[in-house]
């Protein structure tokens, strides 16, 4: 199943007979909606059993192009998929449902087996399946203006919406209840997997003050001479950490190469890493699943109140790519749950800002959401977060969504299920950026803490790459 060949050519043939007749019917909205959409669903790829995931460009797009609403459906919750049909003929006695799987979900006919969908969910699925209908109307009927739309979307900088919506929404309580709804949850204060800012700013300057000592130098006079450095910044005070105040500052450069350069830069990376420890600015990065993770969202970006990330001082932001941020109504959505642009430049300027901000990364993006179902990394020739985390002097956080592949599923980036799932979000160890250390050498260091943390947590990582 899945491969191109001759139980895909039959289908395509007749969808194009499908698509003649929609033609020639004066192109209705309504006729490609109900008859075509339901036909080529259920009757023709449901039937020849192949499986449309969205990650085979050339059979994938014939489909996609000949029915756009299949589109919607592979990218929304709680809709069926050819899938569903073909299982409902291997266990007659499964997936009755024709456009929404909710009622097999709640009369316990679906194989395997899924877990209720609370009301909540199901208002939330199908507003957002009523946007994603929207906009393949207007797009459909109203092309020149959506192409307008998109124009705009496209040449306005993103420091506009950022600066009217960024994070407006991230703190609203309704997330917390959608938490507990979609079954996320996270290691309890103190036990192992569990984020504290003030422990975690406490393990940075232990590795600040070890690698003083690796350098030959007094850790008292490490400690002091960052502390001048940090002091003479302008910035914010840390008084509620208990520490010295200090600029978010950050401005550390990596070291180049040579001895003496790194040595001349040693005291400034130290005092940026310990200003950014004292005001508790992190770089967390988030695996499995890339951009499709719903822990990262749920946990750094419509966090509510409860959400560990809530207890920054400055808060954090979840970077988003910048394509998802130029599509019309998705980017007032999603800078307003508090996404932000992941270019290098912009979380910079987050990280070493006068406000104490974080940010949050998923650095396996769409190359890690192929690899749906398993927490197989593209982590390993990703240096980008480490070379962002030297800079800033902002020490990086691995973090694990266990359970992550169960709730996206198998089969590739369209077959999202996005349906309740177990999902504890685990954190690591800090992985402080160290005076005089590369990137490279960073993201080693990081990478051994990532591993680390899954193995104390159960969790079978392996690189893809």
């Amino acid at each position: 199943m899945g491969q191109w060949g001759a139980g895909q050519a039959a289908p395509a043939a007749r969808s194009l007979v499908f698509a003649a007749a929609w033609w020639g019917l004066g192109r209705s909205w309504w006729y490609l909606f109900v008859p075509v959409h339901t036909t080529m669903t259920i009757f023709i790829t449901g039937h020849s059993g192949y499986h449309l995931t969205l990650d085979r460009v050339v059979p994938d797009a014939l489909f996609l192009l000949l029915n756009p609403f299949q589109a919607v459906a592979l990218c929304t919750a709680n809709t069926t998929k050819p899938m569903d049909h073909a299982a409902h003929h291997l266990r007659p006695t499964t997936h009755f449902a024709l456009f929404f799987t909710f009622w097999d979900d709640l009369l316990g006919t679906s194989a395997p087996p899924e877990p209720h969908v609370p009301l909540p969910l199901m208002a939330l699925n199908l507003l957002w399946y009523a946007f994603l209908w929207a906009f393949a109307w207007a797009a459909y009927s109203r092309p020149a203006a959506v192409a307008a739309a998109a124009a705009l979307h496209a040449l306005l900088p993103l420091a506009l919406p950022d600066a009217l919506l960024g994070g407006r929404a991230s703190r609203l309580r309704a997330w917390d209840a959608l938490r507990r709804a979609y079954g996320v949850g996270y290691a309890a204060p103190g036990a192992d997997g569990a984020f504290d800012a003030r422990r975690a700013a406490a393990e940075v300057r232990r590795q600040l003050s070890e690698a003083a000592h690796a350098r030959g130098g007094k850790p008292s006079e490490a400690a002091a001479q960052a502390a001048a450095v940090v002091t003479a910044m302008a910035g914010l005070s840390s008084s509620d950490s208990g520490g010295t105040s200090g600029d978010g500052g950050g401005h550390g450069a990596p070291p180049q190469a040579g001895a003496a350069t790194a040595a001349a830069q040693a005291p400034e990376a130290a005092a940026a890493a310990a200003a950014a420890a004292e005001q508790r600015r992190f770089v967390f990065a988030y695996h499995p699943q890339g951009f499709l993770a719903r822990g990262a969202l749920l946990t750094f970006a419509a966090r509510g109140a409860r959400s560990p990330a809530s207890a920054l001082p400055g808060g954090v932001r979840l970077a988003a790519g910048g394509w998802m941020l130029r599509v019309p109504g998705m980017q007032q959505a999603l800078i307003a749950l508090g996404c932000t642009d992941a270019s290098r430049s912009n979380l910079l300027r987050l990280l070493t800002g006068p406000e104490p901000t974080s940010v949050a990364i998923c650095p396996g993006g769409w190359a890690e959401a192929r690899h749906m179902g398993s927490y197989r990394l593209v982590i390993r020739r990703r240096l980008g977060f480490a070379r962002l985390a030297s800079e800033a002097g902002a020490a990086l956080v691995p973090v694990l969504g266990v359970g992550e592949p169960e709730v996206t599923g198998e089969g590739g980036p369209g077959a999202v299920a996005l349906r309740p799932r177990s999902l504890r979000v685990v954190f690591g160890d800090p992985v402080a950026p160290l005076p005089g250390e590369p990137p490279a050498a960073l993201h080693a260091r990081y990478l051994a803490a990532l591993s680390a943390l899954a193995a104390r947590h159960g969790v079978p990582i392996e690189m893809a790459e």
